[in-house]
């Protein structure tokens, strides 16, 4: 940035705009070093520096869903969608997904990652800004299961999440008695 002539006491002043890339963590160090033909004679004040803190925020969202009713003894598809709507890339990122009794895990799918039966735990990994991975869950109903199922998906993520009222999603499925 060229200023050409500035007089005795005058300032002028330039504003920079920029984004930061995705996934940029860290310190970012800004150094602006003014100078010119005439003689200065404190050259100790012709730079300036500015460091600013770059976190990470990721905002991760899940979206559940199943058939709203099914026949106790039938197959029930249960499907978790979890997404990065944050700006950098989420980190460590965990769904934790219980059954409710009444139910029996038949196969789980992932799109990522890798699904932990014994917990009911889908171990995503890192997923990006504006990325989605998904989750399909093939479980049985008992023959003797009725009333309500209400199951819920959690994720978390060891990227700061500022908007956690996102981060579960529960669906309800009415079980119908079987006729024999």
């Amino acid at each position: 940035w060229t200023v050409g002539t500035l007089v005795a006491s005058a300032s002028e002043t330039l504003s920079m705009f920029v984004t930061v890339a995705s996934g940029t963590t860290g310190t970012l160090r800004n150094v602006a070093t003014a100078t010119s033909s005439t003689t200065d004679p404190v050259a100790t004040n012709d730079s300036s520096a500015v460091e600013t803190t770059i976190g990470a925020s990721a905002d991760l969202s899940v979206a559940k869903t199943a058939s709203a009713s099914v026949t106790a003894g039938d197959t029930l598809i249960y499907q978790v969608v979890v997404t990065n709507g944050g700006l950098s890339n989420a980190t460590s990122v965990v769904v934790r997904d219980t059954v409710p009794a009444g139910v029996t895990i038949d196969s789980v799918k992932v799109t990522a990652g890798s699904w932990a039966s014994g917990d009911s735990t889908w171990t995503v990994g890192a997923l990006a800004a504006s990325a989605s991975e998904t989750l399909s869950m093939f479980v049985t109903v008992a023959s003797g299961t009725t009333g309500t199922l209400r199951n819920v998906a959690t994720a978390t993520s060891s990227t700061t999440d500022p908007v956690a009222t996102n981060d579960s999603s529960a669906v309800e499925t009415t079980i119908g008695a079987s006729a024999d």
